[in-house]
């Protein structure tokens, strides 16, 4: 019997409508047969993320009975990419471990490529108190701006998802102790220190170990940790590639704005100018101010109106994105979230506002459809 990952098969899958063929484990031992239905979207993206198989035989036998998934909004692809990534960086033993790494680098480079204001907007607006599962949400959100960028700065394909997946399995040797650490905050004792320190080699010995040969990605991985000039860790190179430069200051900038228990998160245009002055000039730098703009998606602004809003689609200057109203002069709550060209002088953007100062909920499929 040959195999194909269920995931394969993503097209003819739907929930709600019976399955085409069975679904089996690696071994080929049937789990759900054909013609079971699938309740729930939410069941549907639990099932992919399990790693499951069809009979290539039957998949063949079944296609001409193949029916068109309903479209996914971007939230639904965003909320099961991170289900499906947690479950990934919890198996590098895993037989599929590195293909299932390279469905998540494609996903995020469609959603980058189709909606990288929605991407940006998850981001800036993620739950960041969520501190158990700050490791995936971080791998996540690492290496999505390394997507962003990786396109501006015109990589070639090949270096484009040797870079992600390097930002996806960076910590890859210490998942569970970064969420540790977040949710208690303080510092790590010696043994999580020694681990900490050990993790760029160590993450790179488990990529091997899944049969990871792209020398650009273990690269990446092994010297994300490294500073020009020598004073990095672990291996104090004084040269260090310039991916793994882009992982560097892109997770330098997110650990800033994501916070922990501990230490309240910046504000993610405030992260992204320190990040630029620190980094004295470096591309990387410039370019996340020219991707995200002084306004990113997802930050709350005053306007001119004396509405308050939040920024939802970057402008063509940096400063004059369009945003969504969310609340009247008077500060009472928008229902249709009028849009706001903010480089029109009645709109004009008069400062940032903190998440805190802002009651109103604001959905995020409401305000991109």
């Amino acid at each position: 019997m040959k195999l194909i990952p269920l995931t394969d098969m993503r097209g003819q899958l739907r929930s709600g409508a019976p399955l085409l063929w069975g679904v089996r484990d690696a071994q080929g031992n049937l789990l759900l047969g054909k013609g079971h239905v699938i309740a729930s979207d939410d069941m549907l993206e639990a099932l992919l993320a399990r790693g499951m198989f069809v009979d290539a035989e039957e998949a063949k036998a079944g296609r001409g009975e193949a029916v068109a998934p309903p479209p996914m909004t971007f939230a639904a692809r965003w909320n099961a990419l991170q289900n499906r990534l947690s479950n990934v960086l919890r198996s590098p033993g895993d037989q599929y471990f590195l293909q299932r790494i390279g469905e998540c680098v494609s996903v995020i480079a469609t959603l980058g490529e189709r909606s990288a204001d929605q991407l940006i907007y998850s981001i800036v607006r993620h739950d960041h108190e969520r501190y158990a599962s700050y490791s995936v949400h971080h791998a996540l959100h690492v290496g999505s701006l390394v997507a962003l960028l990786a396109r501006r700065l015109e990589w070639p394909q090949a270096k484009f998802e040797s870079a992600v997946g390097a930002a996806l399995t960076m910590n890859l040797s210490i998942v569970e102790l970064q969420g540790q650490l977040a949710a208690r905050g303080g510092r790590p004792n010696e043994t999580q220190q020694e681990a900490i320190k050990a993790h760029p080699v160590m993450s790179a010995t488990l990529l091997r170990a899944a049969g990871l040969t792209d020398p650009v990605w273990l690269e990446a991985v092994e010297q994300h940790h490294e500073v020009p000039g020598g004073t990095g860790y672990p291996g104090g190179i004084k040269e260090p590639s310039d991916v793994s430069q882009a992982l560097r200051w892109i997770d330098i900038f997110l650990a800033k704005h994501a916070g922990r228990a501990d230490r309240k998160p910046v504000p993610a245009q405030q992260a992204a100018r320190d990040l630029f002055v620190s980094s004295q000039g470096h591309p990387v730098g410039a370019m996340l101010i020219k991707e995200f703009g002084i306004y990113p998606p997802g930050c709350f602004v005053k306007l001119a109106s004396g509405e308050t809003a939040v920024v939802v689609r970057r402008g063509a200057a940096a400063n004059t994105p369009f945003a969504a109203a969310v609340t009247n002069k008077n500060g009472d709550a928008l229902s249709d979230f009028p849009r706001r060209d903010t480089s029109l002088q009645q709109f004009a953007i008069l400062s940032t506002i903190s998440d805190k100062a802002v009651m109103v909920r604001v959905p995020s499929e409401r305000l991109y459809g």
